[in-house]
């Protein structure tokens, strides 16, 4: 959800350096060096919610079925 935020805003952003910046070979670099960082900061994310899953998986037998145990509570009576 938050990226598809990011992405709008980043689009809008590209939109903008287009309109501002004069240069197309500066516009366009600019706008490669926008486009890497936000692909460098989703990559740290994802990075990060793997390292969660990986570590939840290791762990306990509660660590492990959390979630699952969870569904079962909400979705059972149903």
């Amino acid at each position: 959800m938050i990226w598809n935020l990011i992405g709008t805003i980043g689009g809008k952003v590209l939109d903008i350096v287009d309109d501002v910046v004069e240069d197309k070979d500066a516009a366009n670099k600019l706008k490669f060096q926008i486009q890497k960082q936000l692909l460098e900061s989703k990559g740290t994310e994802l990075e990060a919610q793997a390292k969660i899953v990986l570590a939840e998986a290791q762990g306990s037998c509660l660590q492990r079925n959390w979630r699952p145990m969870l569904m079962v509570t909400f979705a059972g009576p149903w």
